[in-house]
């Protein structure tokens, strides 16, 4: 519990104990039992208000609102549990999709094959703000967590893989049939930084391509049994 909420708590279990110590004592006249009781309710109900204010005011800044969802994001102990359970279950299906000979991943470059917006190219978009929260450790633990071009700093960065971001490119694709498709592939800081907006083709070996497309094939699967 954070300090201004258990000051408040403290202040008002005080004010509580005092009054219903009135009343024992045969106090003022008109405190009664049924003022009491309404008293404790103002009580409850203003903690949890200043919770709510609370839980608002210490959230991550772009945990505080869901943009994809229309919902408020708090910290709690519900939102934590089915976090962790959402990664649990995708890990799970990672891994046994892993034990699979995994097939070819890749998908076309060309931005024409794809449903593609005016939002789609701005950064931070919703579809890539909603798969940074729900895929990121997913993608890391594919890849163990290692950047898949130099193989030796740790993942830190999620790029746009197939169609860049300056071509309408989110971090999943929609097919003009219908089709989700996996776009991202986890990179460190400064493999990101040398790729810019180059074509794979061009910046990734043959045997880098084929070590990512068989990834991002289970990660397009993935995308289409959970739709996001």
């Amino acid at each position: 519990m954070r300090p201004v909420r258990l000051a408040i708590s403290i202040f008002f279990i005080v004010v509580f104990f005092l009054i219903w110590g009135s009343v024992r004592d045969g106090g003022p006249s008109g405190i009664n039992f049924i003022t009491v009781i309404s008293f404790l309710a103002v009580i409850l109900i203003v903690l949890f208000i200043v919770s709510l204010i609370d839980a608002f005011i210490h959230a991550p800044e772009n945990k505080r609102f869901s943009p994809h969802r229309n919902k408020f994001y708090r910290r709690g102990r519900w939102f934590k549990r089915y976090y962790q359970r959402l990664i649990s279950e995708r890990i799970y299906f990672v891994d046994s999709e892993l034990q699979n000979l995994p097939q070819n991943g890749l998908i076309s470059e060309n931005s024409a094959d794809y449903i593609i917006n005016k939002k789609d190219f701005e950064r931070k978009n919703n579809y890539d703000s909603r798969y940074i929260d729900k895929n990121r450790k997913v993608l890391f633990y594919l890849y163990e967590n290692i950047c898949p071009l130099c193989q030796i700093k740790p993942c830190e960065h999620i790029d746009h893989f197939f169609v860049p971001k300056s071509k309408g490119g989110n971090l999943i694709m929609k097919q003009k049939n219908g089709e989700l498709v996996n776009n991202a592939v986890p990179l460190c800081a400064t493999c990101n930084l040398r790729k810019g907006n180059r074509s794979y083709t061009k910046f990734f070996s043959p045997s880098q391509i084929e070590y990512i497309s068989h990834r991002n094939a289970i990660m397009t699967s993935l995308i289409r049994k959970y739709h996001t």
